[in-house]
């Protein structure tokens, strides 16, 4: 998790920062941890952001899968009523061509 490699990441270098000022770097471990709470915290925030917006992106997608579906089936309503208006003017040309061959 790129999460758990950035905290350990913080944490090796402030260790080696600890060392590097002659630090015992073992009994000081504790220090570092509250030190880097805020950091910790920061990264926790971020990580949340990360996942929230994830999840946002994830209904974004489906709304626009359903919205693809509506526009699929309204096309598809609009083709049935476009064949039903078409036939239905066929079928009143033809009985009124009918009626007419028969009163003449």
């Amino acid at each position: 998790d790129m999460f758990e490699w950035a905290f350990t990441m913080l944490k090796n270098t402030a260790l080696q920062l600890s060392m590097a000022n002659g630090e015992n770097g073992e009994g000081k471990e504790i220090d570092l941890s509250e030190e880097m709470r805020p950091y910790l915290d920061e990264l926790e925030a971020i990580k949340s952001a990360f996942r929230s917006r994830e999840a946002k992106v994830g209904e974004m997608e489906q709304q626009l899968e359903t919205l693809k579906w509506s526009v699929v089936e309204a096309k598809k309503k609009k083709s049935f009523w476009t064949l039903v208006s078409s036939a239905t003017t066929i079928l009143a040309a033809v009985v009124s061509f009918a009626y007419a061959a028969r009163v003449r």
